[in-house]
């Protein structure tokens, strides 16, 4: 198979309370995260791997934790007969 892809998307609801600080201090949101991972078999033992990620925007007491978002970018060749040995290269730019 040339090409195969898993994608999985997580969702939360938060409640934040510091009613120690103010009686109108509650927050309430959802947020979510998703994930895609794309596998390439591009010839005989070659495969590469493109991931992305993404985490959405959350609260929190001091204010808010920016969305974030991820990209990951694997390579694995194997080398002989059987795949005894493997050479693999992985890179995260962030």
């Amino acid at each position: 198979m040339f090409y195969d892809f898993n994608a999985s998307v997580s969702t939360l609801s938060t409640k934040v309370e510091w009613s120690n600080i103010s009686s109108d201090a509650v927050q309430n949101s959802f947020a979510w995260n998703g994930k895609l991972i794309n596998n390439f078999a591009l010839w005989q033992g070659g495969r590469v791997q493109l991931l992305g990620s993404y985490i959405s925007e959350q609260p929190t007491p001091q204010g808010k934790r920016i969305a974030q978002y991820f990209v990951d970018f694997g390579f694995q060749q194997k080398l002989g007969k059987g795949s005894k040995g493997k050479i693999r290269v992985s890179a995260s730019p962030r």
